[in-house]
């Protein structure tokens, strides 16, 4: 079973507690103590996308600074995508780096994946070592992305896994190492 907290961002700014733009982030961190709740919904999306007293900002910066994939619904059925296959991490050169400094990282599409999740850790890595939530840095659609942030100099190994359209989630396909260009 999961717990999951709704939380009235709609309030924001209704009377002396709600006019405080922590007041949700203080919600968020009191939730955080309690190993039960698996997560928060807001009321509604569209007070979240007016940010009223940055409120909404305040939550990212204070809780939501990194990607995440979301919990997979329960008995909803559904089963991961194999493997993703193909994996390359390399510089980005020519046309892409006119846009974005870093590493590209590319995959072959993966049968019934509706999206990737990318994992990063420092160093060259095991081909098939296992990922971390910590180390995720994009959820994406497609088969490939840009890590801007990737420090100059500094070898990383990036992993993907598959997703379904109900966040089930592959193994790891193998990963590939890539050191980011420099300046």
């Amino acid at each position: 079973m999961q717990l999951t907290i709704g939380q009235a961002a709609y309030r924001v700014g209704e009377d002396a507690t709600w006019r405080k733009p922590a007041e949700l982030s203080r919600h968020l961190t009191l939730n955080a103590k309690y190993p039960q709740i698996s997560g928060d919904v807001y009321f509604s999306a569209s007070d979240l996308a007016a940010n009223r007293r940055g409120f909404a900002a305040r939550l990212r910066d204070d809780h939501y600074t990194r990607p995440a994939v979301p919990p997979v619904p329960a008995r909803r059925g559904g089963q991961a995508p194999p493997p993703v296959q193909g994996t390359t991490a390399a510089p980005a050169t020519g046309k892409d780096a006119k846009n974005a400094k870093g590493v590209k990282v590319t995959w072959r599409a993966s049968q019934g994946a509706t999206s990737y999740a990318v994992y990063r850790v420092e160093g060259a890595k095991p081909g098939c070592a296992p990922v971390d939530p910590r180390h995720l840095i994009a959820d994406v659609r497609g088969g490939g992305i840009i890590d801007p942030t990737a420090k100059p100099g500094r070898s990383y190994t990036y992993s993907v896994t598959a997703l379904d359209r109900l966040h089930h989630e592959s193994r790891p396909g193998r990963g590939a190492t890539a050191t980011a260009p420099e300046g």
